[in-house]
Formats: structure tokens, sequence, C-alpha cells
């Protein structure tokens, strides 16, 4: 948890940037804060909390109030999500500054899973289920990332209405759970008489697929993935920020952070990323606000870096160094499942063109790709020389590697099984060879998908 704190000194502000305890040490699944979901700024107090799970005695600092009520609505959400079996306040130590308070629930997440009460609320029958089309017309990089997430696997997870509908109404029960536990914590707030004095801040880092174009969770460009919600609910104190309703304008998680300076009072660095967002809350708009924000991609399901930007209703994609595979262009207003690549379409040259150079004019895409790709083998030749059993744990027959890791994932090792002497020629010529940017397959290849 980190709490940042603005002490008013005159017209300035001293901005101390605090490291607490973070939750996630002590819960099961709480091993990243990686949603960004609600913030309190309020008064506060320093409350010294004693937490015993089973044997396990732990003390950890947090910043909250004393009043009972709202002390008891955060510890029962920890509790909850954590089966704590006791929770006890034995200390409180009275802080009259600004408070940035963090905390990540960490569902509305895969496996999907939550208690029937949440999944007995959401109406199955009327779901709609996305239809998949053949691998041969995927693009190669959505079948990329569809294969290594598992989907594409018959005997695992299955093109039927069933899985699909299973997945989705997993998905939205969850957020109907998720909105319990943000009710609690805005009822906590009420009953002690605090939202005047409260800004809460909701958001997420990524949004999920939840089945379409062939795949679920996230990692790629798609609006189902990288659109996520944010709203700031701002208390009756801040006279100033009194606009009430939706903006429609184009904004980015990176325009949090300055925000949050913004509120607290401070001095936002030149160096900053992103513009605070507090001439929307006050009007409801702001004239020197971008009007395109981009995304980008390096990591885990798929072996290719990917480059968003969007500007009103357009959207394009670029892949790699923008050489291996033609970039992607939608238009959001006519095509919201982003089916229809405009780019493919002479008559769009100039627009694809166009939206290239917001990218270019933001990050250096072709040479971020190939940093990446330098790195990618950099530290892959660093594992092969620091785990002795890096062998078995890339084709997933390791009964537990030196440092307790058995598979790269959960679908890594069954996947590897499917090909497992050319994935590992593959492997070799990969990391003995110079760093370049691969295309996506594109073309099935070792008789996949495999037959159930």
């Amino acid at each position: 948890m980190f709490t940042l704190r603005a002490k008013q000194i005159g017209s300035r502000a001293d901005i101390v940037l605090q490291q607490w305890w973070i939750l996630g040490r002590y819960m099961h699944d709480f091993h990243t804060l990686n949603l960004l979901q609600v913030v309190f700024i309020s008064g506060v107090i320093a409350v010294e909390i004693s937490l015993c799970c089973l044997e396990t005695k732990v003390h950890m600092k947090v910043i909250g109030n004393c009043w009972r009520k709202i002390l008891n609505g955060l510890l029962q959400t920890v509790q909850r999500a954590s089966h704590f079996s006791c929770i006890k306040p034995i200390s409180c130590l009275v802080w009259l500054l600004p408070e940035l308070r963090v905390h990540g629930m960490n569902i509305v997440h895969p496996p999907y899973n939550t208690s029937q009460v949440y999944m007995d609320r959401i109406p199955i029958d009327k779901i709609k289920i996305p239809q998949w089309i053949p691998y041969e017309k995927m693009h190669p990089c959505d079948f990329q990332t569809s294969m290594k997430k598992g989907c594409a696997l018959p005997y695992k997870y299955q093109d039927t209405e069933k899985w699909k509908r299973n997945i989705i109404s997993g998905y939205y029960a969850m957020i109907a759970e998720y909105d319990d536990m943000v009710g609690e914590y805005v009822a906590a707030i009420e009953n002690e008489m605090l939202t005047d004095g409260t800004i809460f801040v909701l958001s997420s880092d990524h949004g999920d697929m939840q089945t379409e174009h062939q795949q679920f969770y996230k990692m790629v460009p798609y609006e189902a993935s990288s659109h996520v919600p944010l709203v700031i609910a701002p208390g009756n104190n801040f006279k100033n920020l009194k606009f009430r309703g939706e903006v429609s304008a184009l904004t980015s998680m990176v325009d949090v952070f300055p925000t949050f300076l913004s509120l607290a009072g401070a001095q936002v660095p030149k160096s900053a990323d992103g513009m605070s967002l507090i001439p929307f809350l006050e009007t409801g708009e702001s004239p020197k606000h971008p009007t395109s924000i981009i995304s980008q991609f390096h990591g885990e399901n798929l072996v290719m870096s990917w480059y968003m930007v969007r500007e009103g209703d357009i959207k394009a994609v670029f892949w790699g160094t923008g050489k291996e595979h033609t970039p992607q262009l939608f238009n959001l207003s006519s095509d919201p499942d982003e089916a229809n690549n405009l780019a493919l379409d002479p008559m769009y040259k100039n627009l694809v063109a166009r939206m290239e150079k917001l990218l270019l004019a933001q990050v250096n895409y072709p040479a971020v790709s190939l940093n990446v790709a330098k790195y990618n083998i950099d530290m892959a030749k660093w594992w092969v020389n620091t785990e002795p059993k890096w062998k078995c744990i890339l084709n997933g027959t390791c009964g537990q590697g030196s440092r307790g890791q058995k598979t790269l994932n959960d679908d890594w090792g069954d996947l590897w099984q499917l090909g497992p002497s050319s994935y590992f020629k593959a492997w070799y010529e990969w990391i003995n060879g110079d760093p370049v940017v691969r295309p996506c397959l594109s073309s099935l290849e070792h008789n996949w998908p495999p037959k159930p």
C-alpha cells in the first residue's frame, strides 16, 4: 500500500511518498497490487493492526481512521478476501494530513470463480455468445495469443456455447461481487459522515476478452482488453470539482498520477507522463488535453510487441517494427467488434499514415521493439545460466525447479508436448541467434490444432 501525504506550507506542498506494508504479502491472492480501484483522500490516523491467520501472527501498519464502522468495513473486506481468522486494532495515532489509499481487490480476473450467490444474479440466458471464425482466417498474432492462452486446445477449452457462457457469466458475477465490495467502502465512509471530504476513484489496469476473438484474459489491443472504466467522485467539500456527468474524451491511466498530485496540492513534474484530469472534474472539458492516446504491450503469451493509438472512434494497431504485419485500422462506431480491418483497403492508406505519425510522436516503436527483442534473448540466456533445471521447466516436465518453479505457466507444458523436438529446435535457433523481431505464425504448423 502506498500513501501519498501532502503537508501544506503556505502556497507550496511538501510531498512525502511513504511505502507501507503491502497487503499482498499476507494474502494468498494479493501477490500484486495490480488494480487501482478505490482511493480515499481525507483526514486520517495511523492504526497498527495485529493480524493472525491460523497460527501465524504478523503486524501491519494501515492508514485509516479511528471510527469503528469504517475500520470494520475495511477489515471485513480484507478478512473475507484473505481468510484471516482474526484482526485486532491495538493502537491509534491521529494524523491530520491528506491521504491516498490504494486497494486492489484482485477479483474480476481469471480463473473467473466467485460464490454461487453472485452467479445466481446473472441471467445466463441473456448472455451474447461470440462466434469464432476458422483458425486460418484469424490474424496471425490473434492465433498465437489464442493458442498460448490454451483457448485453441480442443481437449481443454472448446468452441462451445456452454464453455463461453461459463466464462462470461463468471466474469459478470465477479463484477457483481466487486460492486458489493465497493459499496461497503462507500457505506462506511457515508456512515461516519466523511463523504464530503473524500474523493473516490475507481478503475482497473485492464479489461477481459471474455471469449471475443477466440480468447479470454488480457494482453491484446482490442477494446475488451484495453478499454477500462474510470470513475472519479469528489465529495462536496471540493467546491471547484463541481462537474457531474460523463466525459467522452479519451483519457489514459498515465493521467492518474498527475491528477493525484494536483488533488494533493503538489506540483506535477514536467517529466511526468500524462496530464491532470482536474479540468474535466471542474467543467467537464479540458481544451489542452491530448485528443489521442496510446497503449503498448511487450510480454507474456505473445512474442511480438504491439502499439495501439486511438483518436476519437478511429483506432490503429501497429505490430513489431511495422514491417512484420500489416497494421490494423478500425472504426469503433461502425465496427465495435473490431472485425473489419480497414487498413487492408488502399483508400485508408493516408489515415493509417496519420495514425502512425501520432504514435511516433510519442514513442519510436520500431526501436523499442528491437530493444525488447534483445532484452528477451539476454534474459533467456541469464535464466539458462542460473537455473539448472531450465529445460524441464521449459517443456513442462519438471517436478520442481531450483526456485520452486514447475513450468512457465499453466498451459505451457501441455503446449510444448505437442511438438517437443521442433520446439526445442526453434528455441536454440532463437536464443543463439541475433535479436530480431519475428512475425507471428501466418500458417498452421505441427498439425495444429491437435485432434481431441
